[in-house]
């Protein structure tokens, strides 16, 4: 049952944020004559969606396979973060260079996508599914004040903002 929440959670909560920001920021740098057809919100979707997926069979895969998957799992998804952000700069180049018209605005708001539906999904899968999350993946949560920190993803929130709150309302709200 824990799968399908953090499934549901990093899959929805991923798709929303991004469909939001792609709705607001999206028409602010394309050129409506000759739209980018990555910043518009069908493929935004469903490459959200996939990444959901495809992240969540990995760590499924990898909580069979390990003893620890969440440090391994946060540290996988950095990488593949980066390898994104790579891939980006080879299709995109320098700020004066462009791909068939798309702009390097246009390329910067796909990056915030990519990092804005990774740290949910990764947040979802780990604190919904595996527990407790350890800083980011790093053992860095003993002696440095992290582990008073461990809920609101990492960052102390999760009190003054209500989070406590709204956990236990998806929980009622998905019937879990």
């Amino acid at each position: 049952m824990k799968f399908i929440k953090a499934f549901l959670v990093a899959l929805i909560a991923s798709v929303v944020v991004n469909a939001i920001i792609v709705s607001i920021v999206g028409p602010m740098v394309t050129d409506p004559a000759a739209p980018f057809v990555a910043l518009t919100l069908v493929p935004v979707i469903l490459f959200t969606a996939a990444g959901a997926v495809g992240a969540t069979i990995v760590y499924a895969i990898m909580r069979g396979s390990m003893g620890q998957p969440n440090k391994a799992f946060v540290w996988v998804s950095v990488l593949v973060f980066i390898a994104w952000l790579v891939s980006d700069y080879f299709l995109f180049g320098q700020a004066s260079v462009s791909l068939q018209g798309e702009t390097v605005a246009e390329a910067l708001v796909l990056v915030l996508l990519q990092a804005v539906a990774g740290i949910i999904i990764v947040w979802s899968l780990v604190k919904v599914w595996g527990g407790k999350m350890m800083a980011m993946g790093m053992g860095m949560d003993k002696g440095m004040g992290m582990d008073k920190m461990d809920k609101g993803m990492g960052m102390g929130m999760d009190k003054g903002m209500g989070m406590d709150k709204m956990d236990k309302g998806m929980d009622k709200g998905m019937g879990m």
